[in-house]
């Protein structure tokens, strides 16, 4: 799936992103692959697996595209 950086927190480490969908889905900085300092900025393009869990919806495997 595709979507785009809501919002991200880099001193946490989280945010949210806005899937191709609509829905909003929990990103944790665990969850960006990418090389260096995994860290996204609003308006990033990314892709992601969709993951529904107890806590709700979350992305995981994030990539910046």
């Amino acid at each position: 799936m595709t979507g785009k950086v809501k919002e991200y927190n880099q001193t946490r480490g989280y945010g949210k992103i806005i899937g191709e969908d609509q829905q909003e889905y929990f990103v944790h900085f665990t969850q960006i692959i990418s090389e260096g300092y995994m860290l996204l900025n609003i308006d990033d393009q990314v892709s992601f697996d969709g993951v529904n869990c107890n806590q709700g919806l979350q992305a995981h495997n994030v990539y910046k595209v």
